[in-house]
């Protein structure tokens, strides 16, 4: 049964077969470019699924061209669900189709009464940040250093793998309102200004070049100012490594 609907002739549905997740998983290696290693096991994928995880796949007509992860998680001493991985074809990127992936993971999520949602995402990606912060409303006090390692096979990774740790409280007010905003003017406020007010730091800046944990206000500043160089991160994480090295190194 169809979940949400992204665009005309696109539709975000649980994907609910072996060869569907292997679909999933297919785009996952072409959406990050990776190795198998690097990417969820089928036999993973048929088991979490089967353990209670969110499946969401966006389809046009057959195609897949989208999808959504998150498993059942423990924060705080309550449950939540993670959201692992979501992908978006080259093609269908910046339409709206993650968007909508991400209202239907909340619909689903609270279809079953649970009101909280986690995920990470890499803070020099500004398109993230404005779609995370500004769109759905996330809050983060949480700074990951190498959260998946010092590397990995994906081109993605070349900057290491630091990562904003999110929160999205589903039935919040304030996650509600930010939803319901549909004008122009609402969504193009300034992504760096609301991730702030979103961070909390709970520790005094430390006299060093390395990010730490519960310093993510800081890190902003200084991880907007690449982003704002580099608006295509993705595409010079592709095809222009040497100088995302030099940039970031």
């Amino acid at each position: 049964m169809a979940i949400a609907r992204a665009n005309p002739g696109i539709t975000i549905r649980e994907l609910s077969t072996v060869a569907e997740l292997e679909l999933a998983i297919q785009l996952e290696k072409e959406v990050w470019r990776c190795d198998d290693s690097d990417v969820v096991p089928i036999t993973l994928a048929v088991a979490t699924r089967a353990a209670g995880s969110i499946w969401l796949g966006a389809f046009e007509g057959d195609d897949l061209i989208g999808f959504a992860f998150a498993l059942p998680s423990f924060d705080e001493g309550g449950t939540a669900f993670h959201s692992h991985t979501l992908g978006v074809g080259e093609a269908y990127q910046s339409s709206g189709v993650g968007y909508q992936l991400k209202l239907a993971q909340r619909e689903k999520a609270l279809a079953l009464g649970i009101k909280k949602m986690t995920w990470t995402f890499d803070p020099l990606r500004s398109r993230n940040a404005h779609l995370n912060f500004c769109k759905l409303g996330v809050i983060s006090d949480r700074y990951e250093i190498d959260f998946y390692g010092s590397k990995s096979s994906s081109p993605m990774h070349s900057n290491s793998t630091d990562r904003l740790w999110v929160t999205w409280n589903l039935a919040e007010p304030r996650v509600d309102q930010r939803l319901k905003r549909a004008s122009g003017a609402d969504e193009s406020q300034n992504s760096h200004a609301v991730a702030k007010s979103a961070t909390r730091v709970g520790q005094p800046i430390q006299d060093s070049n390395t990010p730490c944990r519960s310093q993510a206000g800081h890190s902003l500043d200084r991880f907007w100012i690449a982003g704002t160089l580099h608006l295509n991160l993705r595409r010079c994480s592709f095809d222009l490594p040497q100088i995302v090295r030099r940039e970031f190194d």
